[in-house]
């Protein structure tokens, strides 16, 4: 595990944890599973998408509105 990895949160270890087994997943996602807001768990993806941990992507649209965001892991 990289030294980033090694200062991590519980929440973001936990949403580390079930990104390797999910794959990708998105924000709203991870908020209902976790019992958090959009916003805190957008915070924490941020953090770990600062330290290389996690990275975004687009999936595709849906209907009206923007397309959703994915998190999955880096090859970190």
């Amino acid at each position: 595990m990289s030294e980033a990895a090694n200062d991590l949160s519980g929440a973001k270890r936990r949403i580390i944890e079930r990104l390797k087994r999910a794959d990708t997943s998105t924000a709203p996602e991870l908020a209902a599973e976790f019992g958090l807001t959009d916003t805190a768990i957008r915070q924490h993806l941020e953090v770990l998408e600062e330290a290389e941990l996690v990275e975004r992507t687009s999936a595709p649209a849906v209907g009206r509105g923007r397309p959703p965001v994915r998190w999955r892991l880096t090859d970190t």
